[in-house]
């Protein structure tokens, strides 16, 4: 899953998925950050860097895109 602030243009890819950061939580171990990214009907999980976090100025109640590619889609039942 990729993260952006902004809709891009000119890319392949067309799962393109509106959302609001719910929480930010380090992973120091991976050296990595969870985002996880609320939906009107679910919720999204988004493993990226914590310079992707700063770039993307990222923080809980703010707005945020998912680009995904189907094929990397795991669906967890609830």
């Amino acid at each position: 899953m990729i993260l952006a602030g902004r809709a891009p243009e000119a890319i392949s890819l067309h799962n393109i998925i509106p959302g609001t950061v719910r929480r930010i939580a380090g992973d120091p171990g991976r050296r990595a950050v969870m985002v996880e990214i609320a939906l009107s009907d679910g919720a999204l999980l988004a493993r990226v860097t914590p310079d992707a976090v700063a770039r993307l100025g990222l923080v809980p109640g703010g707005p945020v895109l998912a680009l995904i590619k189907s094929t990397s889609i795991e669906v967890l039942g609830g």
